[in-house]
């Protein structure tokens, strides 16, 4: 049967033409481009629309975010509750407080909508977590939950899976949830502080008895899941015990897809309760098979993953969504969905991810679903995942480098072709002094202008001045690099500049931070590593422009021994002693502080009002205007006794702005310095950590009270 055809059957069954049975089923959103769309199963998109429009009194939505864009596959579906809202139906939507200032457009369309109302809520004062469920309602008979948020990249651009469930009791069990949600957020996006809290956490709920209905004709129970356990309304189920009682119950096979998995949380934190169980399941003999998506290639992740992967009986894959062919879409071409299944026969399908945050701090939702007609097709969706050319098994030798998630290409979306080329530029500078490898300057709009070419740090040359360090000793090579890069712009006709994401930016020497790209379109920065001339230099973060072409740059680099990676260059040679840079130890500190800075750059990509770089101030003046806690993220400058015993941390700024001072008072000293915060400070270790706080203004400076350990983390990954 074609897949339209099958929708719109499925789809006239989902909007209460069931005969008055309880009826479950899946739906999905397939990325384009691949092949990884079930005929079988209805797209994301047509349900929720098909929903919405036959709905008669009721519509309520809770989701993480909302976000649009003309023409996409969210468009008829913000269309049907327009439609919805005109037939007089009330509608509601609540979001997370959080990420309305990332993406507030659409949220602010339905709130203009008559009989629509939008409130935000706030979870972090209450505990620290975020509104990360994605579920509808309707006319209190009908829920759909799964991992699909209200964004048209999930319904394009992502892997997702969810479930529709026409059952009154299930979906009044949501709607209970959403009730006290709804209570504690305002309408402002404020959250009630004397909102009464109904939770049972010493047990996380019992929960109800399951509800019997079916799937495609079979008979199936379904139990309603939710977290954080502090957070539930009395009689409802905490999803985490279920999970563990699945897992702990099975006797052949679990297998699992999430879109990340991690045993420790933000603040250092231990969460072992799944591991534990799937290590379990596997010493028994069972089959355990996890599949996450290629996100979670950062190292700190993947090492997990490769622990893990160690262990007898457990296999771990990435899915790996290839990017669309059209260019790079930010938080998308990815494998979001969220389920297990144990032998066949049980089945949790829901929003979180799998780690403690999602279970104790944040708001998620779920089903248990017991029967084998859907155990087995949830299987064979896992399978087919599993088995598809997107599947690639976790290389316990590979040291992974995290794919680029937030950062968008140059405005012109430009790419380098497999030559190391962009395309020719349209505009030329000339050259008008090399002062090294890495610096040179250019005549631009009537002066001249220094360069700091990005990614690249090519050895220091002998001679006057200058400061030589233990990481960047004046070398033989340093001088040679540099009489090579004036011969090579000898008798350039001009260089084009090329500036991540298109902004120019000027370094603290006020050098303008870019690319070089020759009359050809070739990348010079790109051209030093890959001719042995430089690493790549990504001590303050990944290039944004083509971090991959620089990985194998200088890894073909080092196989061929060119450059710096020769045993002999800058050996001893005549009255010349050897000097040579450290570059086993500089590479493992460089990538430890990229990966915390990329760690930084999704996270603030995601939320720029909470997560504040210290030495950026005018994010610190916003922050502290706001007044909200915020998630500071830096590194420390010295640590130093106060006069009345207190520890002053004291972040770098740059010069002249106000620093950032975290304040720890003489009784809690002992636990913060456990920490060994000092160990930052020191070159070749990973420098930056984080701090959660309230910035308050104190004398030329911000301060922040910093006595709870669990208000720092060290930025992952641990050190090298």
């Amino acid at each position: 049967m074609p897949k339209l055809l099958l929708q719109v059957v499925l789809g006239f069954a989902a909007c209460g033409c069931a005969f008055g049975q309880p009826t479950l089923q899946l739906l999905e959103s397939a990325p384009t481009e691949t092949t990884l769309d079930r005929q079988d199963i209805p797209a994301t998109e047509r349900v929720w629309a098909e929903l919405i429009d036959n709905a008669k009194q009721s519509i309520d939505l809770a989701h993480f975010y909302a976000s649009n864009q003309p023409g996409s596959r969210l468009e008829p579906v913000i269309q049907a509750l327009q439609r919805a809202a005109t037939r007089g139906v009330r509608i509601r939507f609540l979001a997370d407080e959080k990420f309305y200032g990332t993406y507030p457009d659409t949220l602010d369309r339905l709130s203009a909508v008559d009989h629509t109302e939008v409130r935000r809520i706030d979870l972090r004062p209450i505990t620290g977590g975020v509104m990360h469920a994605k579920y509808l309602i309707v006319d209190g008979q009908k829920a759909c939950v799964g991992s699909a948020n209200f964004d048209w990249r999930a319904l394009e651009h992502i892997q997702e899976l969810g479930a529709l469930i026409a059952a009154e009791p299930v979906a009044q069990a949501f709607a209970e949830v959403f009730k006290d949600d709804w209570r504690r957020a305002a309408g402002g996006g404020a959250t009630e502080a004397a909102a009464p809290q109904t939770a049972a956490p010493q047990t996380g709920g019992a929960g109800p008895p399951p509800q019997d209905a079916t799937f495609r004709g079979e008979p199936v129970r379904v139990t309603p899941v939710f977290s954080p356990r502090a957070l539930l309304p009395a009689g409802l189920a905490w999803d985490l015990p279920r999970i563990l009682e699945a897992i702990r119950a099975a006797e052949r096979r679990v297998y699992v897809q999430v879109l990340s998995y991690r045993t420790g949380d933000r603040n250092g934190g231990a969460f072992d309760e799944i591991d534990s169980a799937l290590r379990d399941a596997a010493r028994r003999g069972v089959d355990v098979r996890l599949m996450v998506a290629d996100w979670s290639k950062r190292p700190s992740s993947a090492a997990e993953l490769q622990r893990l992967q160690a262990e007898p009986r457990i296999e771990v894959r990435f899915l790996c969504i290839p990017p669309a062919q059209h260019g790079f879409i930010p938080f998308a071409r990815v494998a979001h969905a969220k389920y297990m299944v144990v032998d066949a026969d049980v089945a949790w399908l829901g929003t979180s991810n799998w780690g403690r945050d999602y279970f104790y701090a944040s708001r998620n939702a779920g089903l248990i679903v017991e029967g084998s007609s859907f155990g087995a097709r949830l299987e064979q969706f896992f399978l087919t995942n599993w088995e598809s050319s997107y599947a690639e098994v976790v290389d316990l030798a590979r040291q992974y480098t995290a794919p680029a998630v937030a950062e968008a290409p140059p405005t012109d979306a430009a790419t380098l072709d497999a030559n190391g080329r962009w395309p020719r530029p349209t505009q030329l500078y000339q050259i008008a002094r090399v002062v090294d490898g890495d610096t040179v300057h250019v005549r631009r709009e009537g002066r001249t202008v220094k360069l700091r070419l990005l990614s690249v740090d090519t050895e220091e040359k002998r001679g006057p001045g200058g400061a030589s360090s233990p990481t960047k000793p004046k070398t033989r090579y340093g001088d040679e690099t540099t009489v090579w890069a004036q011969e090579f712009f000898a008798g350039c006709p001009g260089v084009g500049l090329r500036f991540p994401g298109g902004v120019e930016e000027l370094d603290a020497y006020g050098r303008l931070l870019c690319h070089v790209v020759l009359e050809d379109g070739t990348d010079f920065n790109l051209l030093l590593v890959r001719e042995g001339r430089s690493p790549y230099f990504d001590k303050y973060g990944h290039s944004r422009l083509c971090h991959d072409a620089f990985v194998v740059a200088q890894q073909r680099a080092r196989e061929a021994l060119q450059g710096i990676w020769n045993p002999k260059t800058n050996a001893a040679t005549g009255d010349d002693a050897a000097v040579r840079r450290p570059y086993g130890q500089l590479l493992p500190w460089w990538g430890a502080r990229a990966e915390a800075i990329a760690e930084f750059r999704s996270k603030q990509a995601e939320d720029p009002e909470t997560h504040i770089d210290t030495e950026d101030p005018t994010a610190l003046a916003a922050a502290l205007e706001r007044g909200h806690r915020v998630e500071l993220f830096g590194t420390i400058r010295r640590l130093a006794d106060g006069d009345e015993g207190e520890l002053r941390v004291v972040f770098r700024a740059n010069r002249g702005d106000p620093p950032v001072i975290a304040i720890v008072p003489p009784q809690r000293r002992a636990g913060i310095e456990a920490l060994a915060l000092d160990r930052t400070t020191h070159e070749m270790q990973q420098n930056y950590v984080w701090l959660r706080g309230k910035l308050t203004p104190g004398e030329r400076c911000y301060t922040v009270a910093a006595g709870d350990v669990e208000q720092w983390r060290i930025a992952s990954p641990a050190y090298p």
